[in-house]
């Protein structure tokens, strides 16, 4: 999405200094860019729940093929209810050099920066932190497989005098 949407009129925009895409274009751009973002850190964070459930619930049944595309339709609507206001309110403004700035309107620009930090960084900083440092705790801790513990060796041990 990016690549094939963003690149050269951004490009074109950084070099000039001047948006020359219209209205529409601007608003797209910014949604498209909150969108991709927001969809790669949600599917990030989907994979490392998904990784903490494997790992603290070896046992438990595989998600069910809906389970998994409901998850995936859920990352995507979310990622696009949280890249709308850019597409709602972006602007074009002309600064005092006559050039045209694509910019998100200044009365929802510092209210939306912070839902996005919250949103696209605190939340899955703090899940996929969690998620994997008690994984890492689990996979440090857990006897390894084959290997025997204290009580099985005296527990040998003891069969073994009995048999004698």
């Amino acid at each position: 999405m990016v690549v094939t949407l963003q690149v050269v009129p951004n490009v074109i925009y950084t070099l000039e200094q001047n948006w020359k895409f219209g209205l529409f274009y601007c608003r797209v751009s910014n949604f498209m860019t909150t969108f991709s973002i927001s969809l790669s850190v949600f599917t990030f964070m989907a994979i490392a729940i998904e990784r903490y459930v494997v790992i603290m619930h070896p046992l438990r049944p595989r998600p069910k093929r809906l389970a998994i595309i409901a998850s995936i339709a859920f990352i995507w609507a979310f990622s696009m209810v949280t890249a709308a206001p850019p597409a709602i309110f972006s602007e074009l403004q002309v600064n005092e050099k006559m050039f045209t700035n694509c910019n998100i309107a200044a009365k929802v620009f510092v209210a939306y920066n912070y839902v996005l930090m919250t949103l696209q960084y605190l939340v899955p900083v703090i899940v996929v932190g969690i998620a994997y440092i008690i994984i890492g705790i689990r996979l440090w801790t857990q006897q390894p497989i084959g290997e025997q513990t204290q009580a099985q060796e005296e527990t040998v041990k003891a069969k073994r005098k009995v048999s004698r």
